[in-house]
C-alpha cells in the first residue's frame, strides 16, 4: 500500500484533488466533480478521462503533503 494516499468516500470528493491508485502512472488530477441522480461523474482537467462512482464508493486520493 502507499503510503501517500487515503481512503475517502466517494462523496467527499472536489475538484483540484488527485485521484490515486496502487499504480502511481495511473493517478490523476479532478478537473469536474458532476453528481447526478445515478451517481457521480469524475473527469480530469482536459475531459480525456471519465469514472462513474457512487456516493458511497470509497475512493483513494493523493495525500496533501504540508
Amino acid at each position: 500500500m502507499r503510503a501517500d494516499i487515503l481512503r475517502i468516500q466517494a462523496k467527499q470528493l472536489q475538484a483540484g484533488m488527485t485521484v490515486a491508485f496502487h499504480n502511481s502512472r495511473m493517478d490523476y488530477r479532478l478537473g469536474y466533480v458532476n453528481r447526478t441522480q445515478n451517481g457521480m461523474k469524475l473527469e480530469n482537467e482536459d475531459r480525456t478521462r471519465t469514472e462513474f462512482v457512487a456516493p458511497n464508493d470509497y475512493v483513494f486520493i493523493k495525500r496533501v503533503m504540508r
